[in-house]
C-alpha cells in the first residue's frame, strides 16, 4: 500500500485534563475494540484521569453487538464515549489531530489507512503485531492491562511517534520502488 499524506493544520488539543483515545474504522467484531476501551479505561484509571473514547459509530459492519456492548461498558462511568459520523479524509485528519493517541490493535490488521492517518499527523499509536510496517511495542490483542501498558508507553515517550513516522515514510519509499517496478515491467 501506498500513503498519500495530505497537507492538514493540526487542531489544538482541548481536553488536556483527559485522555483522548480514538479507535477509528468500521465496527466489526475482529477490529477488537472492545479490548481497546477497556485497556483504555484500565489506562486512565491509573492515571486518575477521565477518558474520552472516540469511534466510527455510523459504519457498522457486522458488528451491532460490539457497538451494543460498547456503549453498555460507558454506562455510568465517569468517562466517555464519543460516537463520530464517518467524515471525509481531509475532516478526519483534522478530527484526529486533537487527539492524544491512536488505537489499532486488531485480531486482523495489515497496513491499516487510519493508523497511517495518526502516524501522519505525529499522534503516538498502539497497533497489535498484524501491522508490521510499525516496529514498535506490540501487546498481546487479547491482555487489556498490556495493551494500557503500551499506550502509557507511547504517550510517554515521543521519540516512538517519531520512529512511527519515520517507518511509515520508509514504507512509503518501498512500496513505491516496488509500484515502480510493477509498472515498467
Amino acid at each position: 500500500n501506498l500513503y498519500y499524506h495530505l497537507k492538514v493544520d493540526p487542531i489544538k488539543k482541548a481536553h488536556a485534563s483527559e485522555l483522548n483515545v480514538g479507535c477509528f474504522g468500521a465496527i466489526r467484531p475482529m477490529k477488537n475494540i472492545l479490548t481497546q476501551a477497556i485497556a483504555s479505561i484500565i489506562l486512565t484509571d491509573r492515571m486518575n484521569t477521565k477518558l474520552r473514547f472516540h469511534i466510527n459509530a455510523t459504519r457498522v459492519e457486522g458488528g451491532n453487538e460490539v457497538l451494543r456492548n460498547l456503549r453498555a461498558l460507558f454506562v455510568g462511568r465517569k468517562h466517555e464515549l464519543i460516537e463520530v459520523p464517518w467524515l471525509e479524509r481531509i475532516e478526519m485528519l483534522k478530527y484526529i489531530s486533537q487527539l492524544d493517541i491512536g488505537l489499532q490493535v486488531s485480531l486482523t490488521e495489515s497496513f491499516n489507512m487510519v493508523i497511517a492517518d495518526y502516524v501522519s499527523m505525529k499522534i503516538p499509536v498502539v497497533v497489535s503485531s498484524s501491522i508490521r510496517w510499525i516496529r514498535g511495542k506490540k501487546p498481546n490483542v487479547e491482555n487489556p492491562a498490556e495493551i494500557a501498558d503500551c499506550m502509557k508507553f507511547a504517550i510517554s515517550f515521543p521519540g516512538e511517534t517519531l520512529a512511527n513516522y519515520q517507518d511509515l515514510q520508509d514504507h512509503n519509499f518501498f512500496a513505491q520502488r516496488k509500484c515502480n517496478k510493477w509498472i515498467q515491467s
